[in-house]
């Protein structure tokens, strides 16, 4: 399949390139990727973490209780569809308005406020009386964990630019076990104590974040973009990057979303629905530390089309394996999904380096919104239809359809350390 050539600067050009990947005249004197670099990379993505690993926590605490609070309410199964739709809605397309904001202004407070309302709100989600309430808050909390991941990412990529991948996936790695953490905690503290316990664990997890807040000093301050009329001429910003960015990613988040939103309403023993789950999500966060480690630079290509094709035959498995093989299976998928991600983040900033936070936006947060909706949709006709092992067969034509298009990515100059 034919390959597009990534657009580069042009000659003569009176904007300079922000580029930290594309080699310049100057690179042997001044290589910029180092002017940028804080003094503690360590410490500053150790915090970093640690905060995504709350914020992921608090966001994967709904995941396992749609069943129960469908039975709480006394509405039928797939009745609080609409409200995972409002969810995933505010949890992702907001974080594009967000990283418009912030590319052009520090915000650095949208960090330490996002993820405040965010738990906040997740937490009283156990207290509310009526649909339309936990509707609201699942938006607040969305609104407030949208809010961290742009600055949050833009953050963890100005800690070590020349290293960016790296960071990126130590980044992304806690936020997947935040997420593999979030459905174990929340299934099984609600089997025992009722939904009102959610209220303690966002307590915690609260004073928890205000602890990290206190350490705040060690973060650097990513680059800021002023808007130029020059972007489009220069092909930084063509709307058809955008969305050949927003389709992969798209189709590769399907499956993502999808597995943990299908176990929800496939399985009908909530604490079982929540220990499957956390498989997945621990498939992921270890795929992400492969990345981080052993996934050199000129490997990214292959592994952003590759491994989403080698993730298909998994997910087509998971509604034949016996019982005891479940959970390993989709820890499997889970693995096989979650190598490329962060790799996926980091190319889109790439592409849009004038654009890191919108980038990583599109990539993750437009992306899984977009893929939310098309899963609800997906899991609400299996549930009319009587057939919710079979969308597992969707989620694979998903995966390999996001790997073929990831052949047409253009490719960007990288300048290797």
């Amino acid at each position: 399949m034919p390959e597009t050539q990534y657009a580069g600067p042009t000659e003569g050009s009176a904007e300079p390139d922000l580029n930290p990947y594309r080699a310049g005249p100057s690179d042997a004197d001044q290589p910029p990727q180092r002017l940028h670099e804080c003094a503690s990379p360590v410490l500053a993505i150790s915090l970093l973490a640690a905060m995504h690993f709350l914020v992921d926590t608090a966001a994967g605490t709904i995941n396992p209780l749609w069943q129960g609070f469908e039975k709480h309410f006394g509405v039928g199964s797939g009745g609080l569809l609409w409200v995972a739709i409002c969810w995933h809605g505010a949890s992702s397309f907001s974080q594009l308005l967000f990283a418009w904001w912030a590319d052009r202004a520090p915000k650095r407070w949208l960090i330490w406020v996002g993820p405040c309302v965010g738990i906040v709100c997740m937490g009283l989600t156990g207290l509310a009386p009526h649909p339309v309430v936990l509707a609201l808050l699942l938006v607040l909390s969305g609104l407030g964990i949208a809010a961290f991941h742009p600055e949050g990412a833009a953050t963890a990529g100005a800690v070590a630019p020349s290293r960016r991948s790296r960071m990126m996936a130590i980044f992304a790695l806690w936020g997947y076990l935040g997420q593999s953490f979030g459905p174990s905690l929340s299934a099984n503290i609600t089997a025992g104590f009722g939904f009102h316990a959610l209220a303690w664990s966002g307590l915690a997890a609260l004073l928890a974040l205000m602890a990290l807040m206190t350490q705040r000093r060690l973060l650097p301050m990513p680059p800021q973009r002023v808007t130029s009329s020059s972007d489009g001429a220069r092909g930084e910003s063509r709307w058809q990057d955008w969305a050949l960015l927003l389709s992969v990613g798209t189709l590769r988040i399907v499956p993502s979303i999808g597995v943990p939103l299908v176990v929800a309403y496939w399985l009908s023993d909530q604490v079982r629905i929540g220990s499957i789950q956390s498989a997945f999500m621990i498939g992921v966060g270890a795929g992400s530390i492969l990345c981080a480690f052993l996934v050199r630079p000129q490997w990214e290509r292959a592994v952003i089309w590759g491994q989403p094709l080698l993730a298909a035959p998994c997910l087509i498995a998971i509604p034949h394996v016996p019982p005891a093989w479940l959970a390993p299976t989709v820890g499997v998928a889970g693995f096989m999904l979650g190598i490329a991600l962060p790799v996926f983040i980091s190319f889109g900033q790439q592409m849009m380096p004038r654009h890191p936070r919108a980038a990583r936006s599109i990539t993750q947060g437009v992306s899984w919104g977009t893929a939310g909706a098309i899963v609800a949709a997906a899991v609400w006709a299996a549930i009319k239809l009587e057939a919710r092992p079979q969308l597992f067969y969707v989620l694979a034509v998903f995966s390999f359809a996001a790997g073929l298009l990831s052949l047409r990515l253009p490719r960007v100059e990288e300048q290797q350390q």
